[in-house]
């Protein structure tokens, strides 16, 4: 008689994913939170600042289900890959807002640190 384990394995992979994606989409939806504090920080329109927030969210919209079609016909593990690898390729420098400030204080290297960190999420 084969033994069945204590835990279904598929519950640890869904309990993994919960515990990783709830910090994700709740910093990624706090904005509101910190939009204050950006203003004042980086003396930004608040226009602006709405706006780009706002592209952000838009062009994420337009991209999830072309992404979603990817991951359906293809491998997910091959789109992760492929995602990984072109967010290296396309990585710049920090945006001219953050040079030279403490976000950034080598910007010749921040390019490098920015596809190490992407390079680092491939690898794992």
């Amino acid at each position: 008689m084969i033994k069945r384990p204590a835990v279904f394995y598929g519950w640890v992979i869904v309990a993994i994913a919960a515990v990783t994606m709830i910090p994700v989409y709740g910093s990624r939806h706090s904005f509101s939170v910190f939009f204050p504090s950006i203003l004042d920080e980086f003396g930004w329109s608040r226009a602006g600042t709405a706006g780009m927030y706002s592209l952000n969210i838009l062009v994420y919209g337009m991209v999830a289900p072309i992404a979603g079609g990817f991951g359906a016909r293809w491998d997910p593990k091959r789109v992760m890959v492929l995602g990984a690898v072109r967010n290296i390729a396309l990585t710049p420098g920090p945006p001219a807002p953050f040079r030279g400030s403490p976000v950034a204080p080598h910007p010749e290297r921040s390019e490098a640190q920015s596809k190490g960190a992407a390079l680092r999420m491939l690898v794992g």
